[in-house]
């Protein structure tokens, strides 16, 4: 069993946000098997990396409030610190390294931020490639509104819709590039990544920082805000429908993402986020739980039928267990939330449904 680098670990603390009353949560899985917490320092860190020996080690590179549970909540997330890139391969033969280049290129031209001079982190993830570019530590809160980034708390809504929005755009440009693939899942504040000095179980390979930058881009979270279409920012209302309304009905009110996967079916990156995603979606819109597992089931295998020859050597479908877990976790965060669900409004015209 190849055991973590504790200097790499350390070298990673020392570049985290560590706001007062903040914790570094870290989290870990091995098909089933799941443990999560965290930590108040690094030596904390480096020993629920050693105990996990063997599982994939990750890391949330935003602060947060507790180290309680397995994996942590939006809510519970202090500070947006990051903007966070992962380059995941996608094809049998990919080469990641100019992938980097290029979407910081774009950056650049887009933001007027020379990313050649001033470098962000770059982390080798034993398969892919990751850019971790540092903000200021800007402080979430749950109040509505667009916010003014000028010194006082941003609504969580403001930071996830800023990163959502730039990373589709990414995406959108990149597309498949090299065999790789922006992973547009990283919007998600409580987001979690591999940390440097473990081992990805996948390949067998280290983790490890290729640049160490500690440069901060004081000036990013404005730039990336002020570029996003204002009416994004505003609480969407949840969607319910007549009880018995197959998902077909709800298909034009569901996100882009989700819209995707049922169209599409999806492949790497971020399966099992993007399944998680639509559970939620459909089941704020007042789906029950069969219905909803009708959608995913559809959208699982889509790919596949899509792309025979292909998935004949690399099938992407995910197990039934995969689904129920989506399921499990979508319904349970919707109780959580006080979402009710009730199904009071009238379904849509047939003829707007996705075929």
């Amino acid at each position: 069993m190849q055991l973590p680098n504790p200097s790499e670990i350390r070298k990673l603390w020392d570049l985290l946000p560590h706001p007062r009353n903040t914790v570094v949560r870290w989290f870990a899985r091995n098909g089933d098997e799941r443990q999560g917490g965290g930590a108040d320092n690094v030596d904390e860190l480096i020993l629920s990396a050693e105990a996990c020996a063997g599982m994939n080690f990750y890391v949330a590179p935003n602060p947060a409030s507790t180290r309680a549970g397995t994996r942590h909540r939006a809510e519970q997330v202090t500070h947006w610190s990051w903007f966070l890139m992962d380059i995941d391969p996608v094809e049998p033969v990919a080469d990641p390294g100019p992938v980097v280049d290029y979407v910081l290129g774009k950056l650049w031209s887009w933001t007027g931020i020379d990313f050649e001079r001033r470098r962000p982190l770059i982390i080798n993830s034993g398969r892919g490639m990751q850019i971790w570019v540092r903000l200021p530590d800007v402080p979430l809160d749950e109040t509505d509104g667009p916010g003014d980034l000028a010194g006082v708390a941003l609504p969580r809504l403001v930071a996830r819709v800023t990163n959502g929005w730039w990373l589709n755009r990414l995406a959108e440009e990149v597309g498949t590039m090299n065999g790789c693939r922006i992973d547009t899942t990283c919007a998600d504040l409580p987001r979690v990544m591999r940390c440097p000095g473990t081992v990805n179980q996948k390949t067998g390979r280290y983790t490890n920082l290729t640049i160490d930058s500690s440069e901060v881009f004081e000036e990013l979270p404005r730039i990336l805000s002020a570029a996003v279409p204002p009416e994004l920012f505003e609480p969407q209302p949840i969607i319910t429908l007549p009880e018995g309304t197959p998902w077909q009905h709800v298909f034009v009110h569901l996100t882009l993402r989700a819209q995707d996967y049922l169209t599409y079916g999806k492949e790497e990156p971020g399966r099992h986020d993007t399944m998680f995603h639509v559970a939620l979606t459909l089941a704020e819109a007042g789906l029950p739980r069969d219905e909803v597992r009708r959608a995913l089931q559809y959208g699982n295998d889509l790919w596949d039928r899509q792309h025979p020859a292909e998935a004949a050597v690399e099938p992407r479908a995910l197990k039934p267990k995969d689904i129920e877990h989506a399921l499990d976790t979508a319904f349970r965060r919707l109780l959580r939330d006080g979402k009710s669900g009730t199904l009071v409004v009238e379904a849509p015209a047939a003829d707007t449904a996705a075929q």
